[in-house]
């Protein structure tokens, strides 16, 4: 079986479960909340979709001197960024910013697995220890290596895979996801400007500055984790994932978002999507990716099909 299948897989699977989960929670009890994102969900399963028929044989083989440097990577991002988040008390955001900053720059190769592994280490240390944390890369460096060519150019593609490695570690070690309370209403309109600004911003730097999603992420998210709680100490600590959020929506290729007004648009969704899926995958590292992920496939979708109709006239 083409191996490739496998990661696509899980990572539909993930998205699928977070945007199905929001819709389920706020469906009897915010029926605004469930349109959005059940709208966004289904525009972004017919990207899913399109791109299932799209999927080639792997160019190499799975297990490769390569493919296990970046497994370790992937390990590597998670356990580092998971002692600067619990034990150096950096908090997940600009924890996994440095890191995944750091690596863009001085390792771009390994840039992407680490980053992914950077995902998995902003989980709480009240869902996972550093044991769990371990077993929740080496999954995600295993479905990082499946999906190697899936979904490439979607922003929030490594935050998906890191939610993965997460979810099923706290599921085979029986531990529950977090409880989350519901964002204030107040702060609705200031998630989704966050998210929105920091999906441009980080856009702007990987696509027309050329420094990649890998920098373009890092920079934005940990700027973001370090201003934002100082320009507002009431609402910095939901605006700072929001932010982060909204730096992998910016990850995406211009490929598949093709300029900075798909981007925020993308942004606005993860906005709403992170506001109403709050109580979904409490603590888990990768759901602001997962998130991202969702909203870019939707407008990814819609943007292609602008670019096609403009094509036929």
């Amino acid at each position: 079986m083409n191996r490739s299948y496998i990661g696509f897989l899980f990572l539909s699977v993930m998205c699928s479960y977070l945007y199905i989960g929001t819709v389920l929670v706020n469906l009897s009890t915010n029926v605004l909340g469930a349109l959005v994102v059940g709208l966004t969900y289904i525009t972004a399963l017919l990207a899913i979709i399109s791109e299932l028929r799209h999927i080639d044989q792997p160019s190499a083989a799975l297990f490769t001197s390569s493919n296990l440097n970046l497994l370790l990577s992937v390990i590597l991002g998670a356990l580092v960024t998971y002692l600067l988040n619990a034990y150096a008390k950096l908090g997940p955001v600009v924890a996994s910013g440095l890191v995944t900053l750091l690596s863009g720059i001085f390792l771009p190769a390994l840039g992407p697995a680490i980053t992914c592994g950077s995902f998995v280490g902003m989980t709480s240390a009240n869902l996972l220890g550093l044991s769990g944390i371990f077993a929740a890369s080496f999954i995600a460096g295993l479905v990082f290596l499946l999906a190697s060519e899936v979904f490439n150019g979607f922003g929030g593609k490594l935050g998906t895979i890191a939610a993965t490695g997460t979810a099923l570690a706290a599921f085979f070690t029986g531990k529950p996801f977090l409880h989350v309370n519901p964002i204030e209403p107040s702060l609705m309109i200031f998630i989704v400007l966050t998210g929105a600004i920091s999906s441009a911003l980080s856009f702007f730097i990987n696509n027309r500055l050329k420094k990649g999603g890998v920098i373009a992420s890092g920079l934005v998210a940990l700027v973001g984790g370090i201003f934002l709680p100082l320009m507002f100490p009431q609402a910095g600590g939901i605006l700072t994932p929001v932010c982060a959020c909204g730096s992998y929506v910016g990850m995406s290729s211009i490929s598949r978002l093709p300029d900075e007004l798909f981007a925020t648009i993308a942004g606005v969704l993860s906005g709403f999507a992170y506001y109403w899926g709050i109580l979904l995958l409490g603590g888990a590292g990768g759901r602001l990716g997962t998130t991202a992920f969702g909203s870019v496939l939707a407008v990814s979708f819609i943007a292609s099909k602008m670019k096609l109709s403009g094509r036929r006239r």
